[in-house]
Parts: C-alpha cells; structure tokens; sequence
C-alpha cells in the first residue's frame, strides 16, 4: 500500500501545531512542551560511524520474497516498543540508487533526538563473494548482502538503543545521564535504516515502524549514477544491463506485497524532501504516542 504525502512542502504533515523536536541551526533538539514521559529531554543528534557487529555463524539468509506470491493483506506495523521504558521507532529510507536516500537520512539524524543510522551499503560481502551474471558483478540483489550481519546490528539497537548510542559515538545528555545514574530510561531513541532493498526482505520489513521510498526517473537516475565517483567504478553497460532492471523488479515486488510505504518525489529539492518527511515522522510519533497512553 503506496501513500503519498499531502500538504505543500513548508509545513507537511504539522498537526495541531504540535512539535516533538525543534531542530536548532546547530542539529540540537530542545524541549518543547512535551506531555508523553518517553519524551523527557531531547539530546542532541551526533554524527554516526557505524562499527559492524560480528555475523552469526549460520549462513545468510535466503528471504528474498520473488514476486509472483499470490497477495495477502500485509501485516500491520509493529507497535513501538516501550510502553513501559524508552520509546523506540525504527525508520525505513529506501528507493533507488542515487535518489537522495543518503542526503535525506543525514538532514534527519542531525534533527531527531537520539538518532542513529544504520546504512545497508555497509553490509555488502566481499567482492569475491559477489556472484557474476551476464557479464556484471550482482550488487543490485540481497544476496550480495550480508543481511544475517545487518539484522544483528538492527537487534543491538532494539535490545538497547542507550547503550548502541554510546558505543556510535551518539553521547547525548540524556544517554549520559541514565546510564551514570542507573536511571530508568523513558526517553524516544530513533533508529534510521537506510538502503536501496529495504523492502523485499521479511525479517527487514517487519521491524519498521515508518516506511519510505525515494523514486526518480530513469534520465535523472542515470544521470547521477553517471556523475557519481565509486570505489569500484562502474563497467560500460551496468546501469542498462543491471542496476535499473533490478530496481524495477524489486520495486514491483514491493508493490506486489502490498507494503504500507509512503512515495517520495526524489526530484525535488533536499530542503522539501527533508520538510516533508520531518514533518511525517513529527506527527506519526504523536501518534505513536497516543497508542501507548
């Protein structure tokens, strides 16, 4: 199921004027009459270097879902966890290469509180463990994926989203004080998930709490594929030959599964982008909120 934002792009998604966080120009978050206890004392956001968790021993996962499955209703988001202690949210930025997934999770970490990142490219398998097919190396497949090693770090964040913080170099006020004081912690802890096949891997799609899916068209994706300065460059052919058929397919295979994800317009600017999708997340975690009072 596709949703599309409504509302133009300077105030998306603003309900009842109600605002969880209120980014400042330096990225910190301040209080801003806040009712709910998870929302007690916004930290400031901080920049994320993810350090890979140990793979578990068993071998990767094969839950790639083909798309000829007959339909089902999907099942619903699950409920954010913590009614009794933190609030946790996990956040789902997806959609084709080149399409501003990158951008956009870097202008949202800097605003929510207690936000870290969690970026799929970082869990690629070593080039020789990439299959070859048609002449091209298979990146654009979850099998290129170490997708056993990513729902490990997923589930450290779940597990304990203050301690994950600290070790990631997240070192708010509010992590601080509650791990030095042995404090319960009833605060919000965000987890941004961000890659270009978030959707078509069971166990991945079942921990979000907010989809989204950046699209732009084949001239434009082309074009900053083309621009674009890889480790490993890109043959001749790779984006025709690969990278644009299997995003089409993985798109259709979400499409098929009837998953709950709001479209994005990747062609527009970074500042609507961000505009719109803060201004979702703002009030989707409201409501999140009256869920658990």
């Amino acid at each position: 199921m596709s949703r599309r934002l409504a509302g133009d792009a300077g105030g998306v998604g603003r309900r009842r004027g109600a605002s969880f966080f209120r980014p400042g120009a330096s990225g910190r978050c301040g209080r801003v009459s806040l009712r709910p206890p998870f929302l007690r004392g916004h930290g400031a956001a901080r920049q994320l270097t993810l350090v890979l968790l140990s793979p578990p021993p068993t071998a990767p996962g094969r839950a790639f879902l083909p798309s000829g499955l007959p339909r089902k209703p999907p099942p619903p988001p699950p409920p954010p966890t913590g009614s009794r202690g933190a609030m946790k949210v996990i956040i789902g930025i997806g959609g084709i290469t080149n399409g501003g997934k990158t951008t956009l999770t870097g202008r949202l970490m800097k605003a929510l509180p207690n936000c870290s990142v969690v970026h799929q490219d970082d869990f690629f398998k070593p080039q020789d463990e990439i299959a070859i097919e048609d002449g091209f190396k298979q990146y654009d497949v979850i099998s290129a994926l170490d997708m056993d090693a990513m729902m490990s770090t997923i589930n450290a964040w779940k597990k304990n989203p203050v301690k994950f913080e600290r070790s990631h170099g997240i070192n708010t006020l509010d992590t601080r004080t509650i791990e030095d004081s042995g404090e319960k912690d009833d605060s919000l802890h965000i987890l941004i998930v961000e890659g270009f096949l978030l959707y078509t891997y069971r166990p991945l799609i079942d921990v979000f709490n907010l989809r989204y899916f950046l699209s732009i068209p084949y001239e434009e994706c082309k074009r900053r594929r083309s621009s674009r300065n890889y480790t490993v460059p890109d043959p001749p052919g790779l984006f025709d030959g690969h990278v644009w058929p299997m995003y089409l397919k993985h798109k259709k295979v979400m499409e098929d599964l009837d998953i709950d994800v709001v479209q994005l317009d990747g062609a527009k600017t970074r500042e609507e982008l961000f505009s719109e999708v803060y201004g979702h997340i703002q009030n989707s975690i409201e409501e999140l909120v009256e869920m658990l009072s």
